[in-house]
């Protein structure tokens, strides 16, 4: 008899169906039943599914300044509250690229319209890609104080 969790009883319970789907403990559901509606979720903030890019516009207030990054790729951290959908406070961290856009001079209370891609991490969302996409695809931005943040000049612009 295999012992407990060897590769070859983890491929026994696995295709006899006794172990548990991940996603099933995630939600709290059995592995046979349906995935949970996205209004069923923690809450109102963006769903980003497998596999997919998820672009997100959104425009809130800037409450904290991060450290930033120091080694390439550089990048500038702060967090942004935003109500979401329902009228709840969310907060997102920017992760904002400085070594393909200019840095953004924000403090804690400006107000910034971010679009970049969403993930959904814990214990807080980040949003980056806040800047063009060097391969041509979709790039997003910061705009503050009526300036767009998406690309360094070219003569800015620095080696990775």
């Amino acid at each position: 008899m295999p012992r407990p969790f060897s590769r070859t009883w983890l491929l026994a319970l696995t295709l006899t169906g006794c172990l548990v789907a991940p996603d099933a403990i995630a939600w709290g559901r059995r592995a046979d039943s349906p995935p949970a509606p996205v209004a069923d979720r923690r809450d109102d903030r963006p769903h980003r599914p497998r596999n997919r890019r998820t672009f997100v516009i959104l425009t809130g207030t800037v409450t904290d300044m991060l450290p930033d990054d120091v080694r390439p790729p550089r990048h500038q951290h702060f967090v942004v509250r935003y109500t979401g959908a329902s009228g709840r406070p969310n907060r997102v961290k920017v992760a904002h690229n400085t070594d393909l856009a200019p840095r953004v001079p924000v403090k804690p209370n400006d107000t910034v319209t971010i679009k970049g891609e969403f993930i959904d991490e814990t214990p807080m969302d980040v949003i980056h890609y806040t800047h063009y996409d060097p391969r041509g695809g979709e790039g997003g931005y910061v705009k503050h104080a009526g300036k767009t943040y998406d690309r360094l000049p070219k003569r800015q612009r620095r080696a990775s």
